[in-house]
């Protein structure tokens, strides 16, 4: 989708992304999500600036700076549901300000709303 997003298994037809912010491991850790998944299901992690990928993109060290960022990259062109899982993915403080930000962000504007 975007340099933000990656996705290990494009699923075109899918009605639902699963959207994953990792911790410290990246965006690796959700490598093969989709393979216990429906087919209707697309899995992305996202990838922060400055931590991976390309280099020239700047790190962002601002929760609320990211959450903003994240946001943009969300809504850019998106049409299909989103879900962002929870609980005890989200071992470190800072992720868990990050997804919780976003929701409260995207909630009353994305159309259709995230699911969960």
């Amino acid at each position: 989708m975007t340099a933000w997003l990656r996705c290990f298994d494009r699923r075109p037809t899918a009605a639902v992304r699963v959207v994953c912010f990792p911790h410290a491991g990246g965006p690796a850790y959700f490598r093969d999500w989709h393979t216990d998944l429906s087919p209707e299901v697309e899995v992305h992690a996202v990838q922060y600036p400055g931590r991976g990928g390309p280099a020239a993109r700047p790190l962002v060290d601002d929760a609320r700076r990211m959450a903003d960022m994240a946001m943009e990259e969300l809504t850019r062109g998106a049409s299909d549901a989103v879900v962002f899982p929870g609980g005890h993915f989200y071992l470190a403080d800072e992720q868990a300000a990050v997804v919780a930000e976003v929701a409260r962000r995207l909630a009353p504007t994305a159309s259709p709303a995230p699911r969960a």
